[in-house]
């Protein structure tokens, strides 16, 4: 009886192993069975460790990709794609079956967008990048490209871009740049990668006035240039002052490979001395310097220049209230009382070709001329004009 018993056992004991195993064999193949094909739908989509956004991401993925969806918890997708594996929210998954489609050349997680810029490939010293989900471009060779100039302020850490009346102000790290003094919120803040400056693709694109649009069968970025700038008259005369309607600054020539030697502040008005090109040889106080044509307001013969303009020394008012140019300047021996002859009288003309100095007397002028460090030196009998 024993014996028998041990036997029935043995078997029975058998009969159960084998149950067991066919068992798992069948919940595993229908958990197999349950993972459903799935598309991303965002253009751009973030994979998280777990079913929520308090984790940093773990990899992206992108629109049209064909990915398996293994489970789900609440609004969020366990999702398998190659070697990513994690949750990303239902909104950006597509699970119908009708919708499945899968992409000739899916985009990996290292390919770098493509930016175009009225049909033509741009081509980067830094690359655009992915941060967040959104992608950010190099802002200042894509501006220049626009026509606009940018200057870089290091002590705020702040890209400045003027074109037209359009002024753009984006300071580094910051989600509120402003474009004429209107802010526009960003989701990702500017960055400096590689000594450039990178910032979110529609803000670059859109901020100057342009368009952009996102093609993402071939993950790349198609931007427009905004319209030419027109003026808003036909007068071509000569430009005689320049209105500073924003913080710019002026240096020791006409480029921007020059040093910046002070800068001009809105409300103020210059005077021209000079021109050569797009730029402007400017007065501002003692200093003489640059100031670049397309980030001022050009103010030409025959138009009303405000009162605020910086005028030359020569036209400045003396004590009395006159200026130099209506009271000549005389240059007068130190030997009392000068006759007629003996009076030196100054006379400038200021016009877009330069300033002229103009030298009169009565009698005849015999001076010796010298030039040292840009300086003319004329010496007369009694008398030296500098």
């Amino acid at each position: 009886m024993s014996e028998k018993w041990t036997s029935n056992h043995l078997l029975a004991l058998i009969l159960c192993i084998v149950v067991l195993y066919i068992s798992c064999f069948c919940i595993s193949g229908i958990g197999q069975a349950a993972a459903a094909p799935g598309t991303v739908t965002g253009s751009v989509v973030n994979v998280r460790p777990d079913p929520s956004t308090s984790n940093d991401r773990i990899g992206v993925i992108y629109q049209g990709t064909t990915i398996e969806v293994l489970a789900q918890a609440g609004e969020w997708y366990n999702i398998q794609f190659g070697q990513v594996s994690g949750w990303v929210h239902q909104d950006y998954i597509s699970t119908g079956t009708t919708t499945t489609v899968t992409p000739t050349n899916p985009p990996s997680q290292s390919k770098t967008p493509i930016v175009t810029l009225d049909g033509k490939q741009m081509s980067f010293d830094v690359p655009p990048i992915i941060e967040d989900g959104r992608i950010l471009v190099p802002m200042a060779a894509i501006f220049r490209s626009m026509g606009a100039t940018v200057e870089w302020d290091e002590k705020t850490r702040t890209v400045t871009a003027v074109r037209g009346t359009i002024h753009v102000v984006l300071p580094i790290d910051s989600y509120t740049p402003t474009v004429n003094g209107t802010v526009w919120k960003l989701d990702v803040p500017a960055r400096i990668v590689g000594n450039r400056t990178l910032a979110p693709l529609r803000f670059v694109g859109e901020a100057l006035g342009g368009t952009v649009t996102w093609d993402a069968a071939n993950f790349q970025a198609l931007m427009t240039s905004p319209p030419p700038i027109t003026g808003g008259t036909n007068n071509t005369n000569s430009v005689v002052a320049v209105n500073i309607v924003t913080t710019v600054n002026l240096r020791g020539g006409p480029d921007t490979a020059h040093a910046v030697v002070t800068q001009a502040n809105p409300g103020e008005t210059l005077t021209v001395l000079g021109q050569q090109g797009d730029w402007y040889l400017v007065r501002r106080g003692a200093v003489n310097a640059w100031v670049a044509g397309w980030v001022v307001e050009l103010i030409r013969e025959g138009e009303q220049i405000p009162p605020s303009a910086e005028k030359p020394d020569s036209e400045k008012p003396d004590d009395d209230g006159t200026a130099d140019q209506d009271d000549p300047l005389v240059v007068n021996p130190s030997r009392g009382d000068a006759s007629d002859a003996d009076k030196l009288t100054l006379n400038s003309e200021r016009s877009a070709a330069g300033l002229k100095i103009s030298m009169e007397s009565m009698s005849r002028l015999d001076s010796d001329l010298t030039e040292s460090s840009g300086r003319l030196t004329y010496v007369f009998e009694d008398c030296q004009l500098v």
